[in-house]
Order: structure tokens, then C-alpha cells, then sequence
């Protein structure tokens, strides 16, 4: 991330300044309009005299340099030209309390020094700047030292540096600035040891290549971007962020250029063939507090967290505080209620809906391994492309016993039901039924049916049975299931023209979450469920079109 050389001196003269930093005004050729003139026209005159068009007093305007040295009420607020005639500094001068500025009833006072500032800054021109934060940086000329300006700015207060700590202090500060924490004894006792040129710069070189710098300078930037792996309202669910933070550590220890480090975090994943590492940085707009509550409005959400992320895109990247600029134009900054909704249009694009899971991240994620996860991943898919082939190869042979079978069965006239296929578990042939019990071909259990039983006649004389919504059948508890054993069932199923919905079969135990498996229809669509537990543990599937009616169908359910 650019990082700066530190030097001894340097580091001395930061800490010896520190108190004394604005104790006495800067000559006037030295005064530096963002850093000196703006905060107090901004703490002081904004509210009334600034951006905000609807609530500017008088119609006087302060924040611009046009507005400040136009003609108002026959004078100048600043006249260049004839610095003492500008009302600017009559006002804050004035002993008539109704004339005073800023007035009594705004409980704000101008110091000494800060009227002083004002009239050093008049006299000679009143040079303005655009705000600060639309200034691109830009190198100055000269001596770029940091003891540079700490030595002008210490002789501009009569001050002198504090006398030089001793080397254990140093390494102390700097070991802590860098990385958080302290030195070990060992580091610090080869620090002492080490009397040639060039000792203190050898251990910044040796901190900012550990990974604990990364890790400092993250802490940092966690707080700016509302880090957490939580959802922070209500349930307060889990939220895996940490891979964002770990791209971060690993964006300061790789030195990412600052200007691709700003633009994957805000746009990686619209970059082009954007790298799972991309689109991880843009979890910088994803930490914000999130919501599960039932009671709440999705959209109101939503609206929420578009607001948040218009915020903290400000503050952190732009540094201003653009969300005054959400019901009003801003007073202090230039921004305007229409340039906020711009900003705000961006983000109104996003795809995360307002209502968030409190079982983990909501979509849209990216899927993270880690280094051991993405050994076991890779494992894994070769061993799933090799049984897919060997899958592939049983395929093709249980094609060809299948219709050895089938055409062996048909030349004996063998219905299918009273030949059972190799491997099959269950067989519910539908020929007969006995009362309202009906037999398994393969095991002999007896399924128990309630409701109104009706025969329904298949081609080539094969029987079946007409439900509706009053048949239930009742099985034994549900056989083993496990994830990795290989399930199918099928059925011949005609529909009505009138749309069907209801359960084809169902073995489920209610008692430990549903498991089990079912077969249904949703508006004639075929549908299933494969449940360990409902819902977090479980597959449904629904066809995409529905059956064709009065017609009759071979459905299958493979996993």
C-alpha cells in the first residue's frame, strides 16, 4: 500500500509535537485555506451562509469564492481589493450584538487567533481551494521529509524537539505501530546489539515484511468498513466475512497499489473475468448491519442498507459526509440533495434483497476454500468424475439387461406384475387390492389406505388406482436414507385436465424433521423432496413443465 520510509528523527519529532500543534498562528504567506480557513468558516458561517440553498440566511454565500466577494447589501464579505473594508471582518469584530457574526444565540465563538487568521487571509487575497477532498493529491516541491514540516512547524511555535528516546523505546514505538504488537526480548536485544549504520531501518524493513503489519493496518480499516461476522440486528446470525478481512491482510502485505485496492472493493466483481479474490473485495459493501426479523419490511431493508453503503462509500473513499445530503443539501459540504440519489442510483442496482438469512451469508455469494478445503475439493471432483464414468459404463449395461428382460418377460407373457427386476427394494404393482390394504411385492408389508379407493385402468390391461385428495397411505417408518446411497423411484401417473396437486407417496418421519422422501403433484408438476432435516438439510425439486393431461406418464425420481 505505498508504504512510506520511516526514520528515527522522524519518528522522535512526531511524538515532541504533539500538544503544541496550532498554539500559535502561522505567518500569512504560510496560510493554507483548507487546513487553516475553511474549518472555521465551516464550524461557524456554513449553516447559514453555505451549500444549502433552502436555509441560507440573507442570501449571502460563504462557501464559494464568488459568493464571498460579491456585492451584498453594497459591500464585500471579502474584498480583496480593500481587505479592510470587507464586512467579514466588521462583523466578527462587532461590539452591537445584533451585527455580531457568528450570532450570540448560535452559542459559537470565534477565538483571537482565529480572527486573526481571517485577517491574515484577507489581507493578503484570500486565496481559496476547492475542498480538500476534490483536490487530487498531487507531489509539492522541495524537501518531502516529515521532519521537514515538523521543524517549520515547531519553529513557527518556538518550540524544539524532545531529546532522542533511547533505542529500546524506539523499537518499542515502532514495533507497536507496525504491527500492534510489542517486541520480543530477542528482537530487542538484537536491536541494542546491532551498532552498525543503518539499525533502525533494518528492523521497519523486517516489520513491514511480517504478516503482522498486514494485520495492524487491517485493524484499521475493518473499523472504517463496519467489520463483523455477524448480522448484527436481531437474531444476530452468523455472517463468514473473514475471507474479506484475510483479503485485506493480504492486500497490505502484497503492497496492492491504493487505486486497485479502492476499485475491487467497489466494483471487483464488475471487473472483466473477474478473479474469485476480485469478487471478494467487494465484501467492503457487504458488512453492514443486515437484518432477519419477520415482522420487518423487506424493501425498508433494503433501502437501509443502500443508505449505509452511500455513507460509508463517502466517508471512507471521498471523505466527506455526504448523508446530511439525504433529506437536504448539504450545509457544510458541496454536496447537493440531487448528487447524493446519484450516488444512491448506483448502489439501488444491487442483488441482495432486504430480508437476510440468520443462517449464514444471503445471496449472492462467492463460494471460498481454503488452501486444505481446496485440496479436498479437487480430490473430491476426480473421485466424482471417475464414478460418473463408471456410472456411465453401469448405464449402458443396465440398459441392455433391462430390454433382455423386458423382451425375455414379454415372450413368456410375464406381466410386469409378477416378475420383480434384479436390485428392485419396493414393487407396488396396483393389480389388486384387498379391502383397503395393499401388498409389496418384494418385502410383503402391507400399505394401509384411508379415503374412497378407485380402480384405474392402464394400457395392455394393467391396473392402477385412482387418488384424490381424501387417499392416504400409510407405510411402515422410513427406510434407511443416506446421502451417499444412490435412491430412485418411479410411477406411472396420468393427470386430469383439472390441475392435481397432492402427495403420490410419502415416507416421512414428522418426528425427526421430516426425513424421508416423497412424490407429488403441484399444479400437475412432479415434485419431490429428499430431506434429512427440514429445511436446512434437504433437496426439493419441481419440474420445470407440467404433465400433459389424460395421458399417461413414466415419471422417475433418480438421485
Amino acid at each position: 500500500m505505498n508504504r512510506r520510509n520511516f526514520s528515527k528523527t522522524s519518528t522522535i519529532a512526531v511524538v515532541a509535537c504533539v500538544g503544541g500543534w496550532i498554539s500559535t498562528p502561522l505567518s500569512a504567506q504560510e496560510i493554507d485555506f483548507n487546513r487553516q480557513i475553511r474549518p472555521i468558516l465551516s464550524e461557524n458561517c456554513f449553516a447559514c451562509h453555505g451549500p444549502d440553498a433552502k436555509h441560507r440566511e440573507g442570501e449571502l454565500r460563504l462557501d464559494t469564492f464568488e459568493g464571498a466577494t460579491a456585492v451584498h447589501e453594497g459591500n464585500r464579505a471579502v474584498d480583496v481589493k480593500n481587505p479592510k473594508a470587507s464586512s467579514l471582518l466588521a462583523r466578527i469584530d462587532s461590539k452591537d450584538r445584533d451585527d455580531l457574526m457568528p450570532p450570540p444565540k448560535s452559542h459559537k465563538r470565534l477565538t483571537a487567533e482565529q480572527k486573526l487568521l481571517l485577517k491574515q487571509w484577507i489581507g493578503k487575497g484570500a486565496k481559496w481551494a476547492d475542498h480538500w477532498a476534490f483536490v487530487p493529491p498531487k507531489n509539492a516541491d522541495g524537501d518531502h521529509n516529515i521532519d521537514t514540516f515538523i521543524h517549520k512547524r515547531l519553529a513557527a511555535a518556538k518550540m524544539k524537539l524532545s531529546p532522542e528516546a533511547d533505542r529500546a523505546t524506539l523499537i518499542r514505538r515502532v514495533t507497536f505501530d507496525l504491527t500492534g504488537l510489542p517486541p520480543t526480548p530477542d528482537e530487542v536485544r538484537a536491536f541494542l546489539a546491532d551498532n552498525k549504520p543503518g539499525a533502525y531501518e533494518r528492523v521497519v524493513d523486517r516489520l513491514l515484511a511480517s504478516a503482522s503489519y498486514g494485520e495492524r493496518m487491517t485493524l484499521a480499516w475493518m473499523d472504517l468498513a463496519r467489520y463483523g461476522d455477524s448480522s448484527v440486528m436481531h437474531a444476530d446470525g452468523p455472517r463468514t466475512m473473514w475471507p474479506w478481512r484475510d483479503w485485506v491482510i493480504n492486500a497490505y502485505n502484497g503492497n496492492k497499489p491504493f487505486d486497485q485496492f479502492t476499485i475491487e472493493q467497489l466494483a471487483g466483481d464488475l471487473l472483466p473475468n473477474a478473479s474469485l479474490a476480485q469478487k471478494i473485495a467487494t465484501g467492503f459493501n457487504r458488512n453492514h448491519a443486515s437484518s432477519d426479523e419477520g415482522g420487518a419490511i423487506s424493501e425498508e431493508l433494503r433501502i437501509d442498507y443502500i443508505v449505509d453503503r452511500v455513507q460509508t462509500t463517502s466517508n471512507v473513499w471521498m471523505g466527506l459526509t455526504m448523508e446530511c445530503a439525504q433529506c437536504h443539501d448539504h450545509k457544510f459540504d458541496p454536496v447537493s440533495q440531487r448528487e447524493y440519489y446519484q450516488l444512491f442510483a448506483y448502489f439501488n442496482n444491487n442483488a441482495d434483497p432486504g430480508m437476510q438469512t440468520r443462517r449464514g451469508n444471503q445471496a449472492p455469494v462467492a463460494s471460498f476454500f481454503t488452501p486444505e478445503q481446496t485440496k479436498e475439493k479437487t480430490a473430491a471432483e476426480n473421485s466424482l468424475a471417475d464414478a460418473n464414468s463408471k456410472l456411465g459404463s453401469r448405464r449402458v449395461e443396465a440398459i441392455k439387461a433391462y430390454a433382455a428382460w423386458h423382451d425375455s418377460s414379454r415372450a413368456k407373457g410375464i406381466t410386469q406384475g409378477s416378475v420383480v427386476p434384479k436390485e428392485l427394494v419396493h414393487h407396488f404393482p396396483l393389480d389388486e387390492t384387498k379391502g383397503k390394504e395393499l401388498s409389496e411385492l418384494v418385502t410383503g408389508r402391507k400399505a394401509k389406505f384411508s379415503g374412497k379407493l378407485a380402480s384405474a385402468q392402464r394400457e395392455k390391461g394393467e391396473s392402477g388406482l385412482k387418488l384424490d385428495a381424501k387417499n392416504n397411505a400409510i407405510f411402515d417408518s422410513p427406510d434407511s436414507l443416506d446421502f451417499d446411497k444412490p435412491l430412485s423411484f418411479t410411477a406411472w401417473v396420468k393427470v386430469p385436465k383439472k390441475k392435481a396437486n397432492g402427495a403420490i407417496f410419502a415416507r416421512m418421519d414428522v418426528s425427526k424433521g421430516f426425513r424421508g422422501y416423497d412424490f407429488w403433484l403441484q399444479n400437475n408438476h412432479i415434485g419431490s423432496h429428499l430431506i434429512h432435516k427440514w429445511p436446512e438439510n434437504a433437496v426439493k425439486v419441481v419440474t420445470a413443465a407440467p404433465l400433459k393431461p389424460d395421458v399417461w406418464h413414466h415419471v422417475c425420481v433418480s438421485y
